[in-house]
């Protein structure tokens, strides 16, 4: 049972909290229970569409007119490509906040309101910042030309500390 209340340790159907579920250890509980049903492919693919749904109901209350469930499959395709290219596992927290901060950002930069009230364009601190913009910018490609947008220097900036967080979480 996925639930929103904690339940005494005594419940007699295994069960975890949903925002538990989005940890590594919560994601293994689970997989530990439907291990005898389904195989890793297939829990691998519920897993993402919990995240998924998570996030489409978080979206859906904070974006002004970008639909939802397009935004996020968009944003699906982003975090794919990350972990790909980076050859990491992002864990459902990490991927939830993702989902919420890449969509919320296209929506503001397609309305030209930016967080700290200016187009910053900012100078990466390290080479490995400046890397990860460059694989940012190509991975962001597509997005930017759909929505007609320009991913800036500052909003680079913030995906870079929310990667930055996952890598170091991921090893």
């Amino acid at each position: 049972m996925i639930t929103t209340t904690n339940l005494p340790d005594s419940f007699a159907i295994p069960h975890i909290n949903i925002y538990d579920l989005l940890d590594p250890s919560g994601q293994e509980f689970l997989h530990n229970i439907l291990r005898q049903f389904i195989d890793q492919k297939t829990f691998d693919d519920l897993y993402n569409r919990i995240v998924r749904f998570l996030s489409i109901e978080g979206v859906t209350e904070r974006l002004s007119f970008l639909n939802p469930d397009v935004i996020i499959q968009e944003v699906e395709t982003v975090i794919f490509k990350f972990e790909n290219y980076y050859h990491i596992q992002l864990d459902g927290k990490v991927k939830l906040n993702l989902y919420m901060h890449i969509s919320l950002m296209v929506e503001r930069l397609m309305t030209g309101v930016s967080r700290n009230g200016e187009k910053d364009e900012r100078t990466p601190a390290s080479q490995e910042e400046a890397d990860f913009n460059t694989v940012a910018k190509g991975i962001f490609k597509p997005l930017e030309l759909k929505y007609n947008i320009d991913i800036n220097g500052y909003e680079l900036s913030l995906l870079y500390q929310l990667m930055n967080y996952a890598f170091t979480e991921a090893k």
